[in-house]
């Protein structure tokens, strides 16, 4: 048996679903589930006796809402106050509320007891489940894994989820983003190394990703980044549940939208149409005692879906062009477009981009599904080493967010551009005028743009401190950088003795502190054994109900064929009767004694 050490997995922790995936002797796979699925959604739920994962939890969610839990992707590493999070809190049918630290708390019952759980706590159990998946079919712990994530995570975000790694026993060796580990499963159909300048775009069920990168000679080099972690298929479900709850309000003057139970049958139809319009070019949405008695009936065709959705389509289009401005390219640069992800398959969003790009035929070489997932298990086997094939490819990837500074309540300038290639270090100079100075303190962002407040998350501050006999009087130099485990790095110097200076980063409290970390390992490990004993009971039980219905059936069936021997046989010798009852005796008499004695013993206890 391998050591814990030696492979790592690959893990698309997706909105929606998630998906793990490995590789061994170069041979690529994505795991299959209990259930025989390659896709697992992601979804935690809490019930009087246990807690569910995946298909378990999202299968009882209707008769569970308030205790069934995901889009929690869209929560982590965010403020409670942050405007993503009140727009999910009101499409969302559990409990969020604010803790001490402003961070998003989800408030479920757990056994008859109220249980709170941040965001990375319902990640990790998700991270679990895909570990679990991987562990059971390798017959090996596994300890390591790269991970693929949505654009625009930001900065806490992407610690929050290393985070839910460790919680989960997981070091996460990479945070990827989906258009861009496609790049790989890409690069793999390709028969020889000319250059190549290809444009991925990535659209899940929470999230849209677009990458444009350049392949030559095994190197992949991402020029820029675009995204929202947002928009994805799902808001095309909304759209069209709202018209389907118009046309009802107008037919029967019914607000289905006042109506949970309804809500959520009505959701569930409504993806499953937004599929179906995929293949074909018309269906009828139908949905027996939506309310009162009253059934929902709705023929739809792909057209009316495509007029509800224009807004969404150029949504993906304002993307596209945005990647292409970053990367100073032209679609006329593009040799190919690739489209992954579930809702890719949407015909309109096909048509678009083959419009915009005039007539290019889009890429279909690749599996939408799986594209992202490959390219996440083949970073995770060049870094791991478990792969001749991998180890012969680079990949230069870029931060998708500025990184900034500012001495006011703003951005004053950025330190990290947006698309640097990474890792990176970096100078920059500082001029200030404060005499006798001990401690020079700036503040550190993530912006779109600066001295726009609205448009810059503060992450914390800086602190540059004074060495014994030296003042911060005039100039220095610091040294931002992102290194090989994407952290963010910062050293600094006297610009003129280039005497190196103390630095210190104190970051926001958006992330778990260290002993919180500790403690959700240990609550974690012993929801896992409480998981395990509950399994076992109910396979006991399961077990027992299965001896008791053999047996049972084994007694009927005696009985049965006795009883007709008896009908066909009504006249036959006293000692061919008396043969019967000696045979029957000899079978049934030492269980019955043995039950007469349990019997008797059970009377006097």
């Amino acid at each position: 048996m391998k050591k814990q050490n030696e492979i790592a997995i690959g893990i698309d922790l997706g909105v929606s679903y998630s998906r793990v995936g490995v590789m061994i002797k170069d041979q690529f796979q994505v795991v299959s589930n209990e259930f025989g699925n390659k896709q697992t959604p992601s979804y935690v739920a809490f019930t009087d006796q246990e807690r569910l994962i995946g298909e378990a939890a999202q299968n009882q969610q209707a008769k569970n809402p308030t205790n069934t839990i995901f889009n929690v992707m869209k929560l982590i590493g965010r403020k409670f106050s942050d405007k993503i999070v009140q727009q999910e809190i009101q499409k969302l049918p559990f409990k969020i509320e604010a803790d001490k630290y402003d961070r998003p708390v989800i408030v479920v019952n757990f056994r008859q007891k109220i249980l709170k759980l941040h965001a990375e706590e319902v990640c990790s159990m998700i991270l679990s489940k895909m570990k679990n998946i991987a562990e059971n079919h390798l017959g090996i712990k596994i300890s390591q894994a790269v991970l693929i994530t949505s654009c625009n995570l930001n900065f806490f975000s992407k610690r929050a989820i290393e985070d839910a790694g460790l919680i989960s026993g997981l070091k996460i060796l990479r945070i990827m983003i989906g258009s861009t580990s496609s790049y790989f499963t890409y690069g793999m159909k390709l028969l020889n190394g000319n250059r190549r300048i290809a444009l991925i775009m990535n659209i899940g069920g929470g999230s849209i990703t677009v990458s444009v990168g350049e392949i030559e000679n095994q190197v992949i080099e991402i020029k820029s980044i675009s995204g929202d972690d947002n928009f994805g298929g799902e808001d095309f479900d909304h759209i069209l549940v709202n018209y389907c709850c118009e046309i009802f309000q107008e037919k029967y003057g019914i607000d289905l939208k006042q109506d949970a139970r309804a809500m959520r049958r009505l959701k569930m139809q409504c993806q499953k149409t937004k599929e179906t319009l995929s293949t074909v070019n018309q269906t009828t949405i139908e949905i027996e005692y939506i309310t009162k008695e009253l059934d929902f009936i709705l023929q739809i065709n792909r057209k009316i879906f495509e007029n509800l959705c224009q807004s969404l389509f150029h949504k993906c289009l304002y993307h596209i062009e945005s990647v292409l401005k970053e990367a100073s390219l032209t679609k006329f640069s593009i040799d190919q477009v690739i489209l992954t992800g579930g809702s890719s398959r949407i015909p309109k969003i096909q048509d678009l981009l083959m419009e915009y790009f005039n007539g290019k035929q889009l890429y279909h070489s690749i599996d939408k599904d799986e594209a992202a997932i490959y390219g996440a298990t083949f970073m995770a086997a060049l870094l791991k080493g478990q792969s001749q094939i991998c180890k012969k490819w680079l990949l230069l990837d870029i931060i998708p967010y500025n990184l900034g500074i500012g001495i006011n309540d703003y951005c004053e300038s950025f330190i990290i551009n947006k698309n640097t290639n990474l890792p990176c270090k970096l100078s920059q100079r500082l001029k200030f005028n404060q005499e006798n100075l001990k401690t020079l303190t700036i503040f550190l962002y993530q912006g779109e743009q600066l001295k726009q407040k609205e448009n810059c998350r503060k992450l914390g501050y800086i602190q540059i401190h004074r060495n014994n006999n030296h003042d911060l009087q005039s100039e220095i130099i610091i040294y931002p950088g992102i290194d090989e485990n994407n952290q963010f790095v910062i050293s600094a110097e006297d610009a003129i003795s280039q005497q190196k200076l103390d630095v210190s980063v104190q970051y926001e409290q958006q992330i778990l502190l260290d002993e919180e970390i500790q403690r959700l390992i240990e609550e974690s490990e012993t929801l896992q054994n409480n998981d395990v004993k509950v399994k076992m009971k109910i396979e006991a039980k399961n077990k027992f109900e299965t001896i008791i219905y053999h047996y049972k059936r084994i007694l009927m069936d005696e009985f049965d064929r006795q009883e007709k021997w008896l009908e066909s046989h009504q006249d036959e010798d006293s000692n061919i009767y008396n043969k019967k009852i000696e045979e029957i005796q000899q079978k049934f008499e030492p269980f019955a004694q043995s039950m007469n004695k349990e019997y008797t013993k059970q009377q006097y206890d």
